[in-house]
């Protein structure tokens, strides 16, 4: 019984670190986005990583975490493919799995046509023969609709001296 108690007690000692609605992920997939229909569901990777916030002290999400997203709709007009997605679970790496909600708003890669719509649908155009949506290249920028709370040991999370680069832009 005395160790038994001694497992939550440590868990509530464990920090919690919190990123902000509206922050963005980048995810991409190493197979290819395939096609899908509503309720359909496929699993990404983070191809960079999410800080806690704006001074970038804590890594919350490290590259090479998983992230789980349903297609809400989709939809084939001629030879575009409309598909809404939701990201809805995350796994940090080394860590455990998280319920947030994130939507798409932004896609990059070489290649195919993709473009991400004002309300957050992926609008790509496929070759017919072609199984997936897009190729491994291309990332898509997840933007958290809620905070995403995280709740792990104090060794999980990358701090300390290091160097990071960050994009400042104007407008």
């Amino acid at each position: 019984a005395r160790a038994a108690s001694a497992k939550p007690l440590a868990d509530l000692s464990t920090p919690a670190l919190t990123v902000a609605a509206g922050e963005k992920l980048w995810v991409r997939f190493p197979a290819g986005l395939p096609r899908m229909g509503p309720g359909d569901v496929v699993v990404a990777e983070t191809a960079a990583p999410l800080a806690a916030d704006k001074k970038l002290d804590f890594l919350a999400v490290p590259p090479g975490s998983k992230v789980w997203l349903s297609a809400l709709s989709s939809k084939e007009d001629g030879p575009a493919y409309v598909l809404r997605l939701h990201a809805y679970k995350v796994q940090p790496q080394g860590g455990r799995a998280y319920p947030f909600s994130a939507v798409v708003s932004a896609a990059a890669g070489s290649g195919d046509f993709a473009r991400v719509t004002a309300a957050g649908s992926l609008v790509t155009v496929p070759a017919e023969t072609d199984k997936s949506l897009l190729g491994p290249s291309w990332s898509l920028q997840l933007r958290l609709l809620s905070s995403l709370a995280l709740h792990e040991p104090e060794g999980f999370y990358r701090s300390g001296p290091g160097l990071w680069v960050k994009e400042v832009s104007e407008k």
